[in-house]
């Protein structure tokens, strides 16, 4: 009789444990879906020859040439699962440039790891009319900042050659950490994404470089996020298929804690965090205009990012300084023709308050620059012919204005570039 029961218990207990595997398979097989192993990926080269070819006439023998080659995006994308994949990101790019010689040539190409992550993502987390998906990921990756900085979106790349000069000053790249994300809709508002991380500077082997070496990041060296543990993050909010049709917008914040601790001798100057926000608008607009005269529809782009900075880059000494970047353009494409008109600004301004110049004077025996406001201005014009969805050849003119002591530094420099894009 006691047999009986047992075994009527244990046939009870495996079914109950059968019941509950095959539930976890269930749920499993809700969330990641499939398994369905698939590759992307994406590769773009530059090539670029540029020229300074006019100089202000107080900066003598700074004419150069640059003729260089680097793969912009080499993004690979292997998906395990339909919700899952690992994102790895290529950086490849000359390691250094020889900028004592009239030319400079760029040498010893270096190929890294500049993101390498995973990521998860599903509509089926959390159930709602609204929320679309929300998603996870972790591991190396650039966290995103307003239009230009992170996410591999190319879409949100601003055109011509030199426009992204003073966006890539507060470009985040090659933190280690982790985020998540999560996308909204409404019928009438449109979609949104929330994005937010915490991170901090990679100092693992994913640094590593070849064929030429690389300096690579200790935690011994200080600086902004280099805290070897998340204390700095970041969100950002972007939407689309809003209201007013062809118009997107990018909201951004930054907080970087710093690591640094300026010293000399015995003395010090208390470390400052970087905080920073930005905003990003983009509005494209398609013209059709008649056939009979016109071949091709005009495609027409505007794009404006504002981006504020307390305490850039989190600089503790005689350096320190508050920024304001603004950066816009205004493109047009026909057919294979595109026309771009970009302007670039950068305000520097340092922000001394009376005690921390009087301790600053006292412990250096130096003078502060207070409240000397720097400003460099951008003009660009660009032109370029795509001879296929794959190759793009186009020309820049720009013109690079840097402000000082009420006195103007200026520099035109004229550049070709060839660019290569492969999706596969």
């Amino acid at each position: 009789m006691k047999r009986n029961t047992r075994g009527k218990l244990s046939v009870a207990m495996l079914a109950f444990f059968a019941a509950g595997t095959a539930s976890d398979y269930v749920q499993a097989r809700k969330l990641l879906g499939e398994f369905r192993p698939e590759f992307h990926g994406e590769i773009e080269v530059e090539t670029q020859f540029n020229r300074v070819y006019d100089m202000d006439k107080r900066h003598p023998g700074t004419r150069n040439t640059n003729f260089f080659s680097e793969c912009d995006d080499c993004i690979f994308r292997l998906g395990l699962f339909p919700e899952i994949g690992i994102v790895l990101n290529i950086g490849v790019a000359p390691e250094s440039e020889d900028l004592d010689k009239k030319n400079v040539i760029y040498r010893d190409m270096e190929m890294f790891a500049e993101e390498f992550f995973i990521h998860y993502a599903s509509s089926n987390l959390v159930r709602s009319d609204f929320i679309d998906e929300i998603g996870f990921f972790g591991g190396k990756f650039n966290p995103v900042f307003g239009l230009v900085n992170g996410g591999l979106r190319s879409e949100f790349e601003f055109p011509g050659i030199f426009s992204e000069e003073f966006p890539e000053q507060y470009e985040l790249k090659e933190m280690v950490g982790v985020g998540a994300d999560i996308t909204f809709t409404h019928s009438y508002w449109g979609a949104h994404t929330l994005r937010a991380s915490t991170f901090f500077k990679d100092n693992s082997f994913l640094q590593a470089a070849f064929p030429a070496y690389r300096e690579r990041n200790t935690l011994s060296k200080g600086g902004v996020t280099n805290t070897g543990t998340p204390q700095s993050w970041s969100a950002n909010l972007s939407g689309e298929d809003l209201p007013i049709g062809g118009l997107k917008y990018e909201l951004g914040f930054r907080y970087l804690k710093s690591a640094t601790q300026f010293v000399e001798g015995t003395n010090k100057i208390a470390k400052h965090d970087d905080v920073g926000v930005a905003v990003g608008l983009i509005y494209n607009k398609v013209f059709f205009l008649p056939r009979k005269t016109f071949r091709y529809p005009l495609d027409m782009k505007a794009m404006f990012e504002y981006a504020h900075f307390n305490n850039f880059n989190g600089i503790a000494n005689a350096n320190r300084s508050d920024r304001d970047y603004y950066t816009s353009s205004l493109q047009g494409k026909y057919g294979p023709w595109q026309l771009a008109f970009i302007y670039g600004r950068q305000d520097i301004h340092v922000p001394w308050d009376r005690d921390e110049l009087e301790v600053f004077e006292d412990d250096f025996d130096d003078e502060a620059e207070v409240n000397k406001s720097v400003g460099d201005d951008l003009y660009e014009v660009n032109i370029g012919y795509s001879f296929s969805p794959n190759w793009l050849l186009h020309g820049s003119w720009a013109r690079n204005e840097e402000y000082e002591d009420q006195k103007s530094k200026e520099q035109g420099v004229f550049a070709i570039e060839l660019d290569y894009q492969f999706v596969f």
